[in-house]
């Protein structure tokens, strides 16, 4: 591809070739294919990537839900396609709004940010947003990058990103997340259902490091949810003093009367639930 890239843009006298800002390393390999071998030049120019938190925004991972029937084509009202959106109930006139308003940019965003910072200004129409920006997690768990070549350096701003272990790097994310602008603080304190880990419910932080997420987010005057679905988990967080608990897919009597003795909220998220195990099912996923 690094060889290729610059030579199929120039046979094609394509002037301006639009990449995202991880092939920033990669332009002087393809201007200098491009300049020795005296053909169209072709500029590369890299712009950050239009990313959404939590949403999956890849073109082939689209297809591939489509291909494999996880949706029911490009305009199901689950895809963040514009027909999609469309289906979902946005306007066309709010559609355009955020195209315009996000604009074209040189380096990586937090969108959920600028977009909660326009509603609230007035500037676009929109619902009340509180955000958490990225989920606190354990290396190699629920909130982390898993599946890939170990030798692959990933670029860019090493604070962009919610993965931390022991108290310290806790710490400085829930601090980081504050400086991005979250309004809430969110902790994965158990593995997941659909990301590469034995148990969808063992717990992935200790009791220590819960509260001191809870306490590093209560200096700064913010709550925290947590992701929990195994029963260990789910107590710790409460123990540690979250505000809410999101799945609680396991919960037992004994955590819903820790749940209701401190006040935390359960959201149950009982859809999700729902259509994973309708649908997945049929994948070949495991029970």
């Amino acid at each position: 591809y690094d060889f290729a890239h610059g030579q199929s843009d120039s046979i094609e006298n394509i002037t301006h070739s639009i990449c995202t800002l991880e092939f920033v390393p990669h332009r002087a390999l393809y201007d200098w294919c491009i300049e020795k071998l005296e053909i169209f030049p072709s500029k590369q120019y890299e712009f950050a990537r239009l990313n959404v938190n939590y949403t999956v925004m890849s073109k082939r991972k689209f297809l591939q839900l489509v291909n494999e029937n996880f949706v029911n084509g490009w305009d199901d009202p689950r895809m963040p396609t514009i027909s999609g959106m469309r289906r979902r109930g946005y306007t066309a006139k709010a559609i355009r709004d955020f195209a315009e308003r996000v604009g074209v940019q040189k380096r990586e965003n937090l969108i959920d940010i600028s977009l909660r910072n326009a509603i609230n200004a007035g500037t676009i129409p929109g619902p009340r947003m509180l955000v958490s920006t990225f989920c606190l997690g354990a290396t190699g768990g629920h909130a982390d990058l898993t599946g890939f070549n170990p030798n692959i350096e990933w670029k860019g701003n090493k604070d962009y990103t919610g993965v931390a272990d022991g108290v310290d790097e806790i710490r400085k994310r829930v601090r980081n997340n504050v400086k991005f602008g979250a309004d809430w603080i969110k902790v994965s304190a158990t593995a997941g259902v659909l990301s590469e880990e034995e148990s969808a419910g063992a717990p992935q932080y200790s009791l220590e490091e819960l509260k001191v997420i809870v306490e590093e987010a209560h200096r700064w005057g913010r709550k925290v949810a947590a992701h929990a679905h195994g029963t260990e988990g789910i107590k710790l967080a409460i123990q540690a003093g979250v505000a809410s608990i999101e799945h609680g897919s396991l919960i037992d009597e004994e955590g819903i009367r820790m749940m209701k003795e401190k006040g935390i909220w359960l959201v149950a998220d009982i859809y999700n639930d729902y259509y994973i195990l309708a649908e997945f099912s049929k994948k070949g996923f495991p029970q």
